[in-house]
């Protein structure tokens, strides 16, 4: 008896064969030729869809905020939380902070250090270490402000319709006391080693996560939609000893990806959109700016009009 390589005999047409012989869809095979970006996201329809009236809710990494300023310059129902652009829509890069804030709005969020006060250029300053880019020219009123803005959270998470949330990254700093997790990594000024440490969250913890934030949503609007999606944007650097930012960056997103589609899965008022795969799979335009990590205008852009093809009425 001889042993040899055998390979099946194939249609003249690949594709044909997956579609006739398998019954598979078109999109479920790996496209051919130099422009697939159309053939990316599923041509399955979500269970709802969005009109001008819509309220939307978008929160997440920096991605998200990109997502927020597109619809809203659209005439799109965008809620945020000061009634103006501002961080309700950005700054939660990953699914611990999501969490938080969601927990900030119904259960209630009491850190033991509300704020970090440090020396700058002088003068002393006042930041809020978890909301991003949220600083306070005095202690005065400090406390008001955080209340008043956690009661406008609670506002928007209740009154969305569809809740848009861009996971970032899983590197993430806390407080090693009470857990309480940052919006950023610490400046300089503010860092301190004996209170601050760098978690990495693994798949389980993230969707985890994704499955809590869920149900605390659910449970204050029942109604609400969600959309989730991963932002294409790298880290800046990683704090992961023995891996480059690439190898730290790469991973992260596949961690992120494998968690929200199972997440997405799970629940049919879940909606996985591949912002992600879109970006990193463009063959016909340079799709980052020259710091290789935010997406261009035209890289939104593209993201964007499968968005709206996919949800919008």
């Amino acid at each position: 008896m001889n042993v040899y390589a055998w390979r099946p005999r194939l249609h003249d047409s690949r594709h044909s064969q997956w579609r006739e012989v398998y019954r598979v869809t078109p999109t479920a095979v790996w496209p051919r030729g130099p422009s697939y970006v159309g053939r990316i996201v599923s041509n399955r329809k979500p269970s709802f869809q969005i009109d001008n009236a819509t309220a939307l809710f978008p929160v997440g990494s920096c991605f998200a905020e990109n997502i927020a300023v597109w619809l809203r310059g659209r005439g799109y129902n965008v809620l945020t939380v000061a009634g103006k652009p501002d961080p309700g829509s950005c700054g939660v890069f990953n699914t611990y902070s999501l969490v938080q804030e969601l927990r900030r709005a119904f259960v209630g969020f009491a850190p033991e250090v509300p704020y970090w006060e440090f020396q700058s250029g002088g003068k002393t300053c006042w930041v809020d270490p978890h909301r991003y880019r949220i600083a306070y020219d005095s202690a005065d009123g400090i406390a008001e402000e955080i209340a008043a803005y956690n009661e406008n959270l609670r506002r928007c998470f209740e009154q969305a319709e569809v809740f848009i949330f861009t996971a970032g990254q899983v590197e993430y700093w806390q407080n090693r006391s009470d857990g309480s997790v940052y919006a950023y990594t610490p400046t300089p000024s503010a860092l301190d080693f004996d209170r601050d440490e760098c978690h990495v969250a693994s798949y389980e913890e993230n969707l985890d996560n994704l499955c809590k934030a869920r149900a605390i949503l659910k449970e204050n609007n029942p109604g609400v939609q969600l959309i989730v999606t991963v932002s294409p944007v790298c880290l800046e650097a990683t704090f992961q000893q023995g891996k480059t930012a690439i190898e730290a960056g790469i991973e992260a997103k596949c961690i992120l990806r494998a968690a929200v589609g199972a997440f997405a899965d799970l629940f049919d008022d879940v909606s996985y959109f591949p912002a992600y795969e879109i970006v990193m799979n463009h063959t016909r335009l340079a799709p980052f700016k020259s710091d290789n990590r935010h997406v261009t205008p035209a890289g939104v852009e593209e993201v964007m009009e499968a968005f709206a093809q996919k949800y919008v009425v």
